[in-house]
């Protein structure tokens, strides 16, 4: 497996939705899909390749200061899971931003308070990967928690 950084639009755009396309569970809404696809422009995304070249998942950094960044999405393809690939996307993320001189990694997923859909396994993957929990909110209203974590780098 290869893991590179995406520097085309166009690059970010297909691999990304392709990868999105294989997770409904996770990424339901179609319109929801296709503006994360169009927004991708001024982030960073870092695409793990089997062999072949064929993508296997995606990380999308968003740095909103000089020494933070956010995990915008990360996706890995059904097919793939619990192989390790997640968590390789995620340690290349950390090493990218640190040597952007960021400090802390940011990750926003649905909280606890939610019980429905697969977000229980999200939330323990970024608990093994050394994410905090910082805060749980409610911005898009009542049942839509918003579980707020981090990930200190050094520095």
């Amino acid at each position: 497996m290869e893991i590179t950084l995406l520097d085309e639009v166009a690059d970010k755009t297909d691999v990304c939705r392709e990868v999105l396309r294989e997770l409904p569970d996770w990424f339901s809404h179609p319109g929801g899909r296709e503006a994360v696809s169009q927004r991708l422009a001024p982030h960073d995304v870092l695409c793990a390749r089997d062999d072949r070249g064929e993508p296997l998942g995606v990380v999308v950094l968003a740095y909103h200061f000089a020494t933070s960044a956010e995990i915008y999405w990360l996706a890995v393809r059904p097919a793939f899971h619990r192989q390790g690939i997640g968590r390789a996307l995620i340690e290349r993320a950390c090493g990218h931003a640190r040597a952007n001189g960021c400090r802390t990694l940011l990750t926003t997923t649905p909280g606890p308070s939610e019980t429905a859909g697969p977000y229980a396994l999200t939330r323990r993957f970024y608990r093994a990967m050394d994410f905090w929990p910082l805060i749980e909110q409610t911005p898009y209203g009542p049942g839509h928690p918003i579980l707020f974590l981090v990930r200190f780098l050094g520095g």
